[in-house]
């Protein structure tokens, strides 16, 4: 069709018979022997023909129209019409190596090849570009013929394909894929209860136990020390109190004798009692430095695994600084994850999901959900502790896990039994919750634009609560470059049958 190519072919054509008519016919044969030479020097090189003929057609021009007005003399009527006719030759070689540049330099040359001159510039280009080094920089194709029309006058565009899905019921099967940490079920810091010095340390990171084995002690000098003092302070008050026992009794039998008075018998009474407490205290003394000195032996409370070793020997030990980080044996793992705000309230307590432990051997377990924490934490949402229900040997703490939650559906979607589900990227943004998809007419393959209302979205999956039916065909993408009415095929679909 007549289109922007051929009208800058006929400016063109104008414009050099002007300047041919203008100039005479020998500029205008000089002009035609500088494109000869311009286009050899683009063969030796093919990539900047364009350039060399823009540099031919600027050079040339402006020295003919200098020498035109040095020129005292006009040119005659016949060299004004050689030179009109032989200045048309270079236009015209310019617009074949054009169009040969454009189809080879743009994805979309269809504005040259729908051309209604770019058929007999087919023709003379692709006997001018016989050179095989040329046709490498330059070629062409093809024209374009135009589309035949129906009865109606309009255009029969062919079909585009277009890719597609089918509408369904929503399952409300929704799964979530979130990381977290294994960790032991039961584990525990233990520390000294005395302070002391460390003498030595009998396990190491990973070693096993049993329940009271040995797992470090603390220097006894100074706690054996101490019990000493405390043995000897009882034999102090056990003898005292003998002495006031005795005493007493020999007040008792002069009281009965009526020859001390009564006050005197009391101060008996109440030395007694005062020996027979400082007696009381000395042996609480005694046990208390023996339970200190039993306390510089730190004992496994169960069976289990060295989890972390955070002393070394001849290290001085506060009580109750840490001193192991130990974890149950038997009390299996757990895994602890982290459930955004918008997810926890589709956590049931007591459901079962599948995780993959991510340890190389993406080994599968099912965890079943232990603990809901009741605060958020400050960024990230709810802490969620799962238990592992068949954890191998392989497993151990710290390892990464992948938690395939399977949650309850959404609550404002529940109670809806009409909601469809279709990919998310089948609608196109409207108004509110009004939005817009492409439904597949099968009678006449073309498709139908529909206003949908959205409920919710899950996932990839956007719900439709009105606007769609069950089993109708959506479009999935490239929404924004179709519209209604337009005719397409479902690409990876051969003929196909739909019946209503």
């Amino acid at each position: 069709m007549f289109g922007p190519f051929d009208i800058a072919l006929i400016a063109g054509l104008v414009l050099m018979a002007g300047f041919g008519w203008s100039l005479g016919a020998i500029h205008a044969l000089g002009s035609a022997l500088a494109l000869v030479a311009a286009v050899a020097a683009a063969a030796a090189t093919p990539l900047p023909v364009l350039a060399a003929l823009a540099a031919f057609a600027v050079v040339i021009l402006a020295g003919a129209l200098a020498a035109q007005r040095a020129r005292t003399r006009k040119p005659s009527s016949s060299s004004r019409l050689v030179g009109a006719a032989v200045a048309i030759v270079p236009a015209a070689a310019i617009a074949v190596a054009l169009a040969g540049a454009l189809n080879v330099r743009l994805d979309d040359n269809s504005v040259v090849r729908t051309a209604w001159s770019y058929p007999g510039i087919q023709l003379i280009g692709e006997r001018m570009m016989a050179r095989g080094d040329l046709a490498l920089a330059i070629a062409f194709p093809e024209p374009i013929a135009d589309e035949p029309e129906d009865e109606a006058g309009d255009q029969t565009a062919s079909a585009r394909p277009v890719d597609w899905a089918r509408v369904a019921p929503f399952d409300r099967g929704i799964s979530r894929i979130l990381t977290g940490s294994v960790v032991a079920a039961d584990r525990a810091p233990l520390s000294f209860e005395v302070t002391g010095t460390l003498s030595s340390v009998n396990v190491e990171i990973g070693d096993r136990f049993s329940t009271d084995d040995v797992l470090a002690e603390l220097e006894p000098t100074a706690l054996r020390i101490a019990l000493d003092e405390r043995r000897a302070a009882l034999i102090e008050a056990e003898a005292r109190a003998t002495e006031a026992r005795l005493m007493l009794e020999r007040q008792q039998e002069l009281s009965a004798s009526r020859v001390i008075s009564e006050a005197a018998l009391e101060s008996a009474v109440a030395v007694s009692e005062s020996a027979q407490s400082r007696l009381a205290m000395a042996e609480a003394g005694v046990r208390q430095a023996e339970d200190r000195l039993d306390d510089a032996v730190l004992r496994a409370p169960y069976e289990g695994i060295v989890a972390a070793r955070l002393v070394e020997p001849a290290q001085t030990l506060q009580a109750g600084a840490p001193a192991f980080e130990i974890q149950n044996a038997n009390a299996g793992f757990q895994i602890e994850i982290t459930v955004p705000d918008a997810l926890i309230a589709q956590i049931v307590p007591g459901s079962d999901h599948g995780a993959v432990i991510l340890d190389g051997t993406a080994t599968a377990v099912t965890a079943r959900v232990h603990e809901i924490g009741s605060r958020a934490n400050a960024t990230t949402g709810f802490p969620v502790t799962l238990d592992i229900l068949n954890a191998d040997h392989g497993v151990r703490a710290g390892m990464t896990a992948e938690v395939h939650l399977d949650l309850r559906s959404d609550p404002r979607t529940a109670g809806a039994s009409d909601v469809l589900g279709i990919p998310y990227t089948a609608i196109l943004p409207g108004d509110g919750d009004r939005h817009v998809a492409f439904v597949f007419q099968s009678d006449t393959q073309t498709l139908e634009k529909r206003r949908v209302t959205v409920a919710g979205r899950e996932g990839t999956t956007a719900l439709i609560s009105e606007g769609l039916e069950d089993g109708d065909i959506v479009a999935t993408r490239g929404l924004p470059f179709l519209h209604d009415g337009q005719r397409v095929a479902l690409r990876g679909v051969g003929i196909v049958r739909y019946d209503d």
